[in-house]
């Protein structure tokens, strides 16, 4: 890719050579200078279009960075917690509920795809409606099943 200063070095050459050619009186030496212009603008119009573009992918890229920091910072609000029976799951930090944000749960697994997904508190685990991820938090009790006599 060509640098910036050399593009500029290389119209302040064409420049100087326009004002030169200026000067020429010989007929074939103007064509050949005028020809030679034609050549370096054709030149310089290629590598400007070159910046122009490796300018547009650092745009596009510097953006989607951008995007994607915001889209993180949705999740730095919450701390990954360990259930009691050893399933995970991501909880809003006490210091981020209030009245209108209360305390609850996010999928780990979700987040991991960028997505905020509330965790559905059951009696026995946590589960996710968007990608089925369960976290067990207390142990189903054994079915007692008795017959009559």
């Amino acid at each position: 890719m060509v640098e910036v200063g050399a593009l500029v070095s290389s119209i302040k050459a064409t420049v100087e050579l326009a004002k030169s050619a200026k000067d020429v009186n010989d007929q074939a030496k103007l064509n050949a200078a005028v020809s030679d212009i034609m050549e370096k603008l054709v030149a310089m119009q290629s590598e400007l279009f070159a910046k122009q573009q490796e300018n547009h992918t650092l745009f596009e890229e510097v953006k989607q960075l951008k995007e994607k920091i915001e889209k993180d910072k949705r999740f730095d609000q919450y701390q990954l917690e360990k259930t009691a029976l050893g399933g995970y799951v991501l909880t809003l930090c006490d210091s981020n509920s209030s009245e209108n944000h209360p305390k609850h749960s996010i999928c780990p697994s979700c987040r991991e795809d960028g997505r905020l997904s509330i965790l559905e508190e059951g009696t026995y685990s946590f589960n996710c409606q968007v990608c089925k991820y369960t976290a067990k938090i207390r142990q189903v009790p054994p079915i007692r099943v008795s017959y009559p006599r």
